[in-house]
């Protein structure tokens, strides 16, 4: 079910990716709550940081200097050790970032079919820079493109748009899986999904 996991894999912050919507920061809040761990969202803390929306920050810096914000946050927070991590929906994109993750946190992607995510298109569009004057079609391509980022994630979760308490204990599920996979590595094999 597992690819080859790095030792220690259990140790390292859980760092939660996904499309936009899915819920990183709904799920990654219960999810720090139900395992004792601090919670890092990293838009939140770059709006914090720089008293900016990050539709603001796409508009007047542009994607390339907010990915710069967006890596050195997450570098920040990965350093400070286990915890839950909620990153923005293009961090994992990023080539540099997505390395760092893989490297030293337990990256896990929560999943929510497109059939489903065509769904909730129309309430997410406001605060979000990508997705303003794109058609579902352009939105569609989009969640595409970072899909086949995502796949480089250690863990792959499917979180229906249900409930945040859902998506929690499908993830909760899965980190106890990979743990007794790690315990007992023979029983080993490919990806999970």
């Amino acid at each position: 079910m597992y690819s080859a996991l790095p030792a220690g894999i259990l140790q390292r912050p859980i760092a939660l990716t996904g499309f936009m919507g899915v819920g990183k920061s709904s799920v990654g809040r219960l999810l720090a709550a139900h395992l004792g761990l601090e919670l890092f969202d990293v838009d939140s803390m770059i709006e914090e940081r720089t008293g900016m929306s990050v539709a603001e920050l796409f508009a007047s810096r542009g994607e390339p200097q907010f990915r710069t914000l967006e890596r050195e946050t997450v570098a920040e927070v990965v350093a400070n050790g286990r915890s839950v991590i909620a990153l923005g929906g293009g961090a994992f994109v990023d080539p540099s970032t997505r390395e760092l993750l893989i490297d030293k946190a337990l990256v896990v992607h929560l999943h929510l079919p497109w059939s489903q995510m065509r769904e909730v298109l129309d309430g997410l569009g406001s605060d979000r820079p990508l997705l303003q004057g794109k058609t579902s079609e352009e939105v569609h391509d989009l969640y595409l493109q970072r899909l086949r980022a995502y796949r480089k994630a250690h863990l792959r979760v499917t979180v229906p748009r249900s409930s945040p308490e859902d998506g929690t204990g499908r993830v909760l599920m899965a980190l106890e899986r990979l743990r007794h996979a790690v315990e007992a590595p023979s029983a080993g094999g490919g990806p999970m999904s």
